[in-house]
């Protein structure tokens, strides 16, 4: 049973999930808005037993990019975390 601060929260949370982007998580406000498409910046982070894990399922092609392991986060650095 649910008691209806905890009922919610939990549909504040839901609604606040929906608002973001699959790919990213940042919220569609600001990752669809046309006028801020040349201020975020990607960073890559490379997790090393993905890296293996990854070359092991054949993701990796030879001759590509090593893109195995590969993460990318996103932001924009003038604005607060």
């Amino acid at each position: 049973m649910w008691l209806d601060e905890d009922r919610d929260l939990a549909l504040a949370w839901q609604a606040e999930e929906a608002e973001k982007c699959p790919g990213c998580g940042k919220p569609h406000s600001e990752s669809f808005d046309q006028n801020l498409e040349d201020e975020w910046v990607a960073t890559g982070l490379r997790c090393f037993a993905c890296k293996t894990k990854d070359r092991e399922r054949g993701r990796f092609v030879e001759g590509k990019a090593d893109t195995a392991g590969l993460y990318l986060t996103v932001t924009r650095p003038d604005t607060p975390s």
